[in-house]
C-alpha cells in the first residue's frame, strides 16, 4: 500500500504518478489526483528510480512544462500507432506458429550480474516497468543472470519470477539463439 505507479492507460490520466491503494484480484485500486481511480493490471506500472515525478504538475508556460506535454503527446502517438498496427503483428506472431516472435536484444535485456538479489530485483522491475510502459503487443524481457558460481542468482532470480504473478505472465530459460540458460525470458502480462 502506498507505492507509486504510472498510468499506462490512454487517456487524460496517461503518464501520470499515483499512490497503489489495493488489488482486487485482476484490477488495483489507484489514488491519482486526489481521486481513487480503478485500473488493470496492465495498465499501469512502477516507475524506474531516475523518473521525475508528473503526478501534480501543471502546464504554466514554462519550457519544462511545455516539453513534458510534448513527450506525453509523442507517447500518445507512438501508443496509438502501435495500436494501430496490433492486428499486423497479431497476423505475423500467429502466421509463425507459436507467436514467440521476441528476440534478445539490448533493449529488452536487464543485466544483473554481479548484484545481490534485492538490487537484481529492483533492476528487473525497473525494467519490467519501461517495458510495459511502452506498449508493445508481445512484452518480453531478458534478465542476464549468467551461470555464476553454483547458479545461487540465477535459481533466486528465478524462484522470485516464480512468485511475481502480478506482472509475469511465464518465464523459461532462453533458447540457444539467445543466449541460453544464462538468461532467463521473461513473459510480461
Amino acid at each position: 500500500e502506498g507505492d507509486a505507479v504510472v498510468i499506462c492507460k490512454n487517456g487524460p490520466l496517461f503518464g501520470r504518478d499515483g499512490k497503489f491503494v489495493k488489488s482486487n484480484g485482476k484490477r488495483i485500486e489507484v489514488v491519482v489526483n486526489n481521486m481513487n481511480v480503478a485500473f488493470k493490471l496492465s495498465e499501469v506500472a512502477m516507475p524506474p528510480k531516475n523518473r521525475a515525478p508528473m503526478g501534480h504538475q501543471k502546464n504554466s508556460g514554462s519550457p519544462q512544462g511545455k516539453s513534458g506535454s510534448r513527450a506525453v503527446q509523442k507517447a500518445l502517438a507512438q501508443e496509438r500507432a502501435a495500436k494501430s498496427n496490433e492486428w499486423d503483428a497479431s497476423r505475423k506472431s500467429s502466421a509463425q506458429g507459436d507467436g514467440k516472435v521476441a528476440m534478445r536484444t539490448q533493449a529488452n535485456t536487464v543485466d544483473v550480474r554481479g548484484c545481490n538479489l534485492m538490487e537484481a530485483q529492483e533492476r528487473i522491475k525497473d525494467k519490467f516497468s519501461m517495458t510495459l510502459m511502452q506498449g508493445r503487443g508481445n512484452p518480453t524481457v531478458y534478465v542476464l543472470h549468467g551461470h555464476g558460481t553454483g547458479g545461487v542468482l540465477k535459481s533466486k532470480v528465478r524462484q522470485w519470477l516464480r512468485q511475481e504473478r502480478q506482472l509475469v505472465k511465464q518465464f523459461s530459460p532462453a533458447d540457444a539463439a539467445d543466449g541460453g540458460d544464462a538468461y532467463t525470458r521473461v513473459e510480461l502480462k
